[in-house]
């Protein structure tokens, strides 16, 4: 994301703390970062299929830093929201899930997309 785009961010989360951004605002705001993690995956299956791969492995660590650029723990479960919602839409296999933890919020988690 670019700064402006975390500034922008930021500043909504601190005006929602203050009470001076609703909550369906501040929802919005939400939703508006769950699609970036959304379409950075979605560009990074579409690049390995053009490079010709029949599947891609995704680390949410890695999606997360894509994304976010640096480390904000608070931004993990959304790379994770991206990945689980692509895998139950290729069919939630289970042998694809390569690595989760019981909470499946971790940057740690792993899963094979199919291309």
């Amino acid at each position: 994301m670019s700064n402006i785009g975390q500034v922008i961010y930021e500043t909504a989360k601190d005006l929602h703390r203050v009470g001076g951004l609703s909550a369906p605002a501040m929802h919005k705001i939400e939703a508006f970062r769950q699609a970036q993690f959304e379409r950075k995956l979605q560009e990074l299956l579409d690049e390995a299929k053009g490079n010709g791969k029949k599947s891609l492995r995704v680390v949410s660590r890695d999606l997360h830093r894509q994304v976010v650029g640096g480390s904000q723990p608070n931004r993990t479960p959304m790379a994770c929201g991206a990945m689980w919602k692509l895998w139950r839409q290729q069919g939630g296999m289970e042998n694809n899930i390569i690595h989760t933890t019981r909470s499946k919020q971790s940057s740690t988690i792993e899963i094979e997309f199919l291309l």
